[in-house]
C-alpha cells in the first residue's frame, strides 16, 4: 500500500467536507499548499520522465539524451535561464511545479463552487498523475491557461495575447497548439442544449466500446508510424487494448459527465469550460484504450474538476427534492471514484510505466526505487 497518496486524499477529503459545511476559504489555502508540496517535494524518481528531466537539467546522463535536440526552443531556454540561478535538481522541480499549478489554482479559486473539492477531484480524476510525469506538457498548459484567463477577464487585446501565449505554449510543448485551437473553437461554437451533450456523451461511450471490441485501435499503431512529430502524435498514439482505466472507469466517467449536465444550471451549459470538458469526455470515451491518450486529453479534461462543482449551483436552492437527489448521486459517484483511487494505490505494479510507486520525498534514499531499477 502506498500510504502517502491515501493520506493526502483523506486530508483533502476532510477539508472538502469542512468547506461544504462552513465555506471557509482557508481550507482551500491549506489543500493548495499541501498539494503543491506533495508534488514539488517528491523524489525526482517518482513519475515517469521526471528523473530524466532533472538529470538533463543538471547535465547528467539520461534516457532522453539523444532527443534533447528535438525539444522545443522555449523549454530549452527555460532550462537554461533556471540553470543560471538554480543548481539544485529538487529546486528545479519545485519551481516547475509552482509555475505549472499556479494558473490552475487561480481558475479553481475564481470559478469553483467548492475549491477544496476541485483539488480532491484533481486526484480522483487522475489528473495529478500527469503533473507527476509530463513536465514539458504541464508547463505548456500553464502558459495556455494564462491566455484563457486573459480572455475570460476581458482584458485589452485579449485575443492577441491568447494567440501569443498559444504560440509560446507550442514552443514549450508542441501538442499545446491542438489545445489552443480547440479552446478557440469552443469559445465561439455554442452548445445550444444539454440534450446535445447527452447525445455526444452516450454516443461516444457506445462508440468507444464498439471500436475496442472490434480491435480497430490497431490501426492507430500504423498511424503512430507516420510523420506526426510536430505534435508528438507518434507518442500519444501508442496503443494498448487493456488500458488501466478499463470498462468500469469509462462508465464511471460517463456517469459523472451525465450527472454534471443534468444538474448544472442552464446559464452554465454554454460556458467555455463546459464545452471544453464535453470535448474531453467525447475524446476519452472514444480513445480510452489508447495508451497515454489521457496525457493528450489533459488540456480538456482539467476543467472537469471545476465544472463538477457547478452541479451544486443555484438549481439546488429552488427545489429541495432536486437538491437531495443530486447530493445522493454525487455521494455515490465520489464514493466509486474514491474506492478506485484507494485500490489503485493499494494494488499496483512496480514496473508500470507511470513510475508513480512508491511515493518518496526528495530527502529519502531513492537509489533502489523501481523507477531506477527497471527504467533507468
Amino acid at each position: 500500500m502506498d500510504y502517502p497518496y491515501i493520506i493526502i486524499f483523506l486530508i483533502i477529503l476532510f477539508f472538502s467536507i469542512k468547506y461544504w459545511k462552513k465555506g471557509d476559504r482557508r481550507y482551500f489555502k491549506i489543500v493548495t499548499w499541501l498539494t503543491f508540496l506533495f508534488i514539488g517535494l517528491r523524489a525526482p524518481v517518482v513519475g515517469a520522465d521526471t528523473y530524466d528531466y532533472v538529470r538533463i537539467f543538471l547535465g547528467k546522463s539520461s534516457n532522453y539524451e539523444s532527443s534533447v535536440d528535438t525539444w522545443e526552443p522555449l523549454f530549452l531556454m527555460y532550462n537554461y535561464i533556471l540553470s543560471l540561478f538554480v543548481g539544485n535538481g529538487q529546486l528545479y522541480l519545485l519551481i516547475s511545479t509552482f509555475i505549472s499549478l499556479f494558473p490552475l489554482y487561480y481558475l479553481i479559486k475564481r470559478y469553483s463552487y467548492n475549491p477544496p473539492l476541485s483539488i480532491l477531484l484533481f486526484f480522483l480524476f487522475g489528473i495529478y498523475q500527469i503533473y507527476f510525469v509530463a513536465l514539458r506538457q504541464i508547463l505548456g498548459l500553464a502558459i495556455l491557461l494564462w491566455g484563457m484567463i486573459y480572455v475570460l477577464e476581458g482584458r485589452q487585446k485579449k485575443w492577441f495575447v491568447f494567440i501569443l501565449l498559444s504560440v509560446s505554449s507550442y514552443m514549450v510543448h508542441r501538442a499545446s497548439i491542438i489545445a489552443a485551437i480547440v479552446f478557440f473553437i469552443c469559445y465561439y461554437i455554442p452548445l445550444l442544449s444539454r440534450k446535445w451533450a447527452y447525445f455526444f456523451i452516450i454516443s461516444s461511450c457506445s462508440l468507444g466500446f464498439l471500436l475496442n471490441w472490434i480491435d480497430v485501435y490497431k490501426i492507430l499503431f500504423l498511424v503512430s508510424g507516420m510523420q506526426l512529430d510536430f505534435i508528438h502524435a507518434d507518442t500519444y498514439l501508442q496503443w494498448s487494448l487493456k488500458d488501466a482505466t478499463g470498462y468500469f472507469g469509462i462508465l464511471v466517467k460517463t456517469l459523472v459527465a451525465l450527472y454534471i449536465f443534468k444538474y448544472i444550471t442552464e446559464c452554465r451549459v454554454n460556458h467555455w469550460f463546459v464545452k471544453i470538458y464535453l470535448v474531453s469526455v467525447v475524446l476519452m470515451n472514444i480513445f480510452y484504450s489508447v495508451q497515454m491518450f489521457s496525457r493528450f486529453n489533459l488540456p480538456f479534461s482539467v476543467f472537469s474538476i471545476i465544472v463538477f462543482t457547478w452541479a451544486f449551483g443555484q438549481k439546488y436552492d429552488i427545489n429541495v427534492r432536486v437538491k437531495k437527489m443530486a447530493n445522493y448521486i454525487a455521494f455515490i459517484l465520489l464514493f466509486l471514484l474514491s474506492v478506485s483511487f484507494i485500490r489503485s494505490n493499494m494494488f499496483y505494479d512496480l514496473k508500470n510505466a507511470s513510475r508513480m510507486h512508491p511515493y518518496q520525498l526528495f530527502f529519502e534514499d531513492y537509489s533502489q526505487h523501481p523507477s531506477i531499477i527497471y527504467w533507468f
